[in-house]
């Protein structure tokens, strides 16, 4: 593809971009407004003539993609004119994949390279820093890989300290993460150069022990000294210095450590430091079975939330059921008097049926006599007796008339 010629505004203000200018800067030397500027630089993005340089945010800074860039930036750091310096320390937008280092020295087999740690995962970090062999001092310079983009950089004012010792303070930005870097020079010139890792994101499971972890932290000082050699660093034999520590955030049980007491001889504590509670295991290196703890932990959480999920979900059922049975026991207040209400009227019934049951029998017995004597042919005695159904008593009945003939 053959790139556009572009005019001469464009090329001004991309010479000055690719040497550091800002577009603020840009605008007042050339004497136009700021929107002029923008618009050139929306340009020349369009053109492909510049790339935003990832990870740089306020100001931004834009290399040429079509080229190894080896002068570094320059410009009037005090007066704003500098467009690099700290912004590269900024939280700018994830880097894209042409910004992924590509090292051989790295292995990301069982490590996560996301901004937060994932689920599983510990943070593994080290108590003190990586320390390496001088072999050669080389410049200052902002840092910038093999392809040419820029990965980091060097504070343009050193800072002195008690004794005399200067210290070159910076940073290398690896996977959305500034590695501190510093050279020190004693007051009797004595040297030394330290690299500060950050935290790595490693599954537990993934490694056999403390040693390929702590292999890690020395894969990225390797590959760190790489890097700078392109600014005429030899850095040999890093050593870290410090024990290991593998940290989870916001683990579920927190809750059962107190954080103010601190055992010698515990295994796991609760560090506040970061700014959030997180459950850490601490010199790992110096215990024998500390990474087999480890890898426990890496389950355990998931195991620990399971069993949280069903305690509170037996919690729930027994709440509902309390309820339900707090309903019952007021339908069962309210109904009892009702059923007593229909206890009452029928033991009134059946007294009455009781009653007429005991009236109906004493009728019955009286029926079952005069059919008795009916059947015996007992006429006199129903002539002189008859039955009354109102006292239920039987009366003498008067003696026959003898009509007058008969005798």
């Amino acid at each position: 593809m053959t790139r556009s010629r572009l005019n001469a505004t464009q090329r001004k203000v991309k010479n000055l971009l690719l040497s550091g200018r800002s577009v603020p800067a840009i605008a007042r030397s050339m004497k136009v407004g700021q929107s002029t500027v923008y618009n050139t630089v929306n340009q020349l993005l369009a053109l492909g003539e510049i790339r935003h340089v990832p990870g740089t945010k306020s100001p931004k800074l834009y290399e040429d993609p079509h080229k190894d860039v080896s002068n570094p930036p320059s410009g009037d750091y005090g007066s704003g004119d500098w467009n690099f310096g700290p912004a590269v320390g900024n939280d700018g937008p994830p880097p894209t994949a042409d910004a992924v280092p590509e090292s051989p020295l790295i292995d990301l087999t069982g490590i996560s390279t996301d901004k937060n740690c994932p689920e599983g995962f510990g943070e593994a970090h080290i108590t003190g820093s990586i320390n390496y062999t001088i072999r050669r001092i080389g410049t200052y310079d902002d840092i910038r890989d093999r392809r040419g983009f820029t990965v980091g950089y060097w504070r343009r004012e050193p800072k002195t300290r008690m004794k005399g010792a200067v210290v070159y303070g910076g940073e290398v930005r690896i996977y959305n993460q500034a590695l501190g870097i510093a050279h020190r020079i004693g007051n009797k010139g004595g040297q030394l150069f330290s690299l500060y890792p950050k935290r790595i994101y490693v599954d537990p499971r993934k490694f056999r022990g403390t040693e390929d972890v702590l292999a890690l932290f020395v894969d990225r000082a390797l590959y760190v000294a790489e890097l700078l050699e392109q600014n005429g660093w030899q850095l040999t034999d890093p050593m870290v210095k410090g024990d290991l520590h593998l940290a989870w955030g916001d683990h579920p049980l927190i809750q059962h450590f107190d954080n103010r007491v601190h055992l010698d001889d515990g295994d796991l504590v609760v560090d506040t430091s970061p700014g959030t509670p997180e459950l850490e295991m601490e010199n790992l290196s110096s215990d024998p079975d500390g990474w087999a703890k480890a890898q426990l932990m890496a389950n355990l959480p998931t195991r620990f939330l399971s069993l949280e999920g069903r305690e509170s979900e037996s919690r729930r059922a027994v709440s509902a059921n309390a309820r339900t049975i707090e309903a019952v026991r007021g339908d069962v207040e309210s109904i009892v008097p009702v059923l007593q209400s229909i206890i009452d009227a029928q033991t009134t019934q059946c007294e009455i049926l009781r009653t007429q049951l005991r009236m109906t029998t004493e009728q019955v017995q009286i029926n079952a006599n005069l059919i008795q004597r009916i059947s015996a042919g007992d006429q006199f005695t129903l002539d002189r007796f008859s039955l009354s159904s109102d006292s239920r008593t039987v009366h003498e009945t008067p003696s026959p008339n003898i009509m007058e003939g008969y005798h």
